[in-house]
């Protein structure tokens, strides 16, 4: 058994993952994650460098980057969220097996558990 999740704005249109992150982030300044053009993911790390996700990683590691923005508001700790960065690259993408993690890939996610841990901090206990 499986639950699919479909989500609509105020007018009725179906909405896209990355479009709802995008409306959950709004209210942050400096987005990390721009559409572009026709579904053109851009990512933009803490650091200032900006990855076309089209171009500088592969599906697979595209798949990870979205399952890992998932986890970023939903993990408890910063192992946790390591723990799932690991699963993530040793079962790839439909459980292809594992990913050799990029340069790109490598800064994203460097990047997605800084706001792990910065949210974290923030958190009271």
């Amino acid at each position: 058994m499986y639950f699919r999740w479909e989500i609509y704005d105020e007018s009725g249109c179906y909405l896209h993952l990355l479009e709802i992150y995008n409306k959950i982030n709004r209210i942050v300044e400096n987005t990390t994650i721009t559409l572009e053009g026709q579904r053109k993911m851009i990512i933009k790390t803490s650091s200032g460098r900006s990855f076309d996700t089209d171009r500088d990683l592969s599906a697979a590691e595209r798949h990870i980057v979205q399952k890992l923005m998932a986890w970023e508001s939903l993990v408890t700790s910063r192992e946790q969220f390591m723990q799932k960065k690991t699963d993530a690259l040793l079962k790839g993408w439909e459980n292809s097996g594992p990913v050799k993690e990029s340069p790109a890939l490598r800064d994203i996610i460097k990047d997605i558990e800084k706001k792990v841990v910065v949210r974290l901090n923030e958190e009271p206990l």
